[in-house]
């Protein structure tokens, strides 16, 4: 037996509880409704439950399209829904800059336009001890602060809505509902021309990293390359040096979780150019530059590779821009 409180806590829609209802009672489970007093298995049981299901999807929809109503007079007056936003506190419809929070926004503006990631800021972060109100930091919160033009003073509301109250999933709003921008709403904590500065060098970034194929994407060491540290598996990561192999745990946390190094993807084909990888089962990623093969038949294989020197690392983009760079500070200097 299946004791639930009521219809209403079982399931949001009458198709679904029948369905749910007919499915438990065809292996011989019965499901008890405690507030109406019902059984699924006796025989007026099917008929209460489609009558008193109706009911309480009417009121779920009702209550829905109160709370809805309530959600757009506030938008329409400059107010917003939700408190939820990292550096404010929200009172009274209006929010109130928290000093020391507003600080950790700054920082990852900054941060971010002086050419860190949003993993290494949220690594930079969680290593000084600031956390996301007691939380700790991740890649997608600092990518979602650094779009998020609330910072700049003005409000953006109705940035997402809900599919429906049966489904209650949220979907982002691309004018299927209208939106609402109040201008000076509130202290602004980052300004306009550093908000569209970080705009534009996200812009830059995506364009200068994007894929040439979209999808997932399978390459000849996927899932075959294990971190010996903290046992993830290797992933093929695109860098402005070309792609390499990198274990996940450190591509995000940082070495001091763990300290494995990357592998690129040149290297790693050329040393593996003797090996038959189909008849690999795994391959350990281990400290020293090993790479352990273990091979289906039960042998195993230590390879070694070094380490690229910088001068090989750079593509001829990044040596020209380098030159660039040194002619600039020669020419600066020799002004002075």
């Amino acid at each position: 037996m299946v004791i639930t409180k009521s219809i209403s806590r079982f399931a949001r829609n009458t198709v679904t509880l029948l369905k749910t209802v007919r499915e438990l009672k065809s292996l011989g489970i019965d499901v008890f409704f405690e507030e109406q007093n019902i059984h699924s298995v006796s025989s007026e049981g099917e008929l209460m439950l489609t009558i008193l299901a109706s009911f309480a999807q009417e009121e779920s929809l009702s209550a829905s399209e109160n709370q809805k109503w309530r959600i757009k007079r506030n938008f329409e007056q400059g107010r917003p829904w939700s408190g939820k936003l990292f550096g404010y506190r929200l009172v009274k419809g209006t929010f109130i800059l928290l000093p020391d929070e507003a600080a950790i926004v700054k920082r990852v503006f900054n941060e971010y336009l002086s050419g860190k990631g949003t993993e290494a800021i949220a690594n930079g972060l969680n290593a000084d001890g600031l956390t996301n109100r007691g939380g700790k930091w991740y890649p997608s919160v600092i990518a979602h602060m650094l779009r998020n033009v609330d910072y700049t003073g003005n409000l953006l509301l109705q940035k997402t809505y809900r599919e429906d109250h049966l489904t209650k999933r949220t979907l982002k709003n691309d004018g299927v509902l209208p939106r609402y921008y109040v201008e000076n709403a509130h202290e602004a904590i980052i300004d306009s021309y550093t908000f569209e500065a970080v705009q534009k060098e996200t812009e830059r970034r995506q364009a200068a990293y994007r894929h040439e194929h979209t999808g997932s994407e399978k390459y000849a060491f996927t899932g075959m390359i294990i971190c010996a540290i903290c046992g993830r598996k290797y992933k093929r990561k695109k860098t402005h040096a070309g792609p390499v192999w990198i274990c996940p745990t450190f591509n995000s946390a940082g070495k001091a979780v763990c300290p494995s190094k990357q592998i690129p993807d040149e290297t790693l084909r050329e040393l593996t150019a003797g090996v038959d990888l189909d008849t690999v089962e795994r391959m350990t990623a281990e400290n020293g530059n090993v790479i352990r093969v273990c091979f289906q038949d039960g042998m195993e294989r230590t390879l070694i590779w070094k380490d690229r020197s910088r001068a090989d690392s750079w593509t001829d983009d990044m040596k020209l821009k380098a030159k660039a760079a040194a002619e600039k500070r020669y020419k600066k200097n020799g002004e002075r």
